[in-house]
């Protein structure tokens, strides 16, 4: 809890910092039982009860209040039987709120305004709202860095 924003978190009196699991808290119930808790944020400690808060570890964003992990949705959409390979990030402020997704047709997809037909209307049926692509760009291999890391790309005009 805190009271202010400027100052840093206190930890309730039945949580403890787990020394020896980095990334873990302990809570301590009432009779006495310990249970080590992983966080999904970065916490900077500021002694042994105050800390503030980072980013995220569990590589979550925040899609419409939910909580939606762009690797589950990559790992989703390769799946689908046209689709070779698949990445799928957060848009930047200046595209929207949604995801966006990159895809690579199989060889066989030559029709690719078929195909992305075909996949939107298969996003549209298997993913909860949250999680579906709501701007898809097709191209021949993932984009990727010159460091090869993955990287952005730009939203396709369809």
């Amino acid at each position: 809890w805190r009271c202010d924003h400027r100052q840093p978190y206190v930890l309730f009196p039945y949580w403890s910092i787990a020394s020896e699991t980095p990334g873990s808290l302990l809570r301590h119930d009432p009779a006495g039982a310990v249970t080590s808790v992983g966080v999904q944020d970065c916490l900077t400690w500021q002694g042994d009860r105050n800390f503030t808060v980072g980013p995220r570890l569990d590589s979550a964003v925040q899609v419409g209040g939910v909580n939606v992990f762009p690797a589950q949705v990559a790992a989703r959409l390769k799946q689908h039987p046209l689709v070779a390979d698949a990445a799928v990030r957060l848009m930047r402020p200046d595209e929207g709120n949604r995801l966006k997704a990159f895809v690579v047709f199989i060889p066989e997809a030559i029709d690719s305004v078929s195909s992305l037909h075909d996949l939107r209307a298969w996003i549209d049926r298997v993913f909860p709202p949250a999680q579906r692509p709501k701007a898809v760009t097709v191209g021949s291999v993932i984009p990727r860095s010159s460091t090869d890391k993955p990287c952005d790309w730009s939203l396709s005009h369809e």
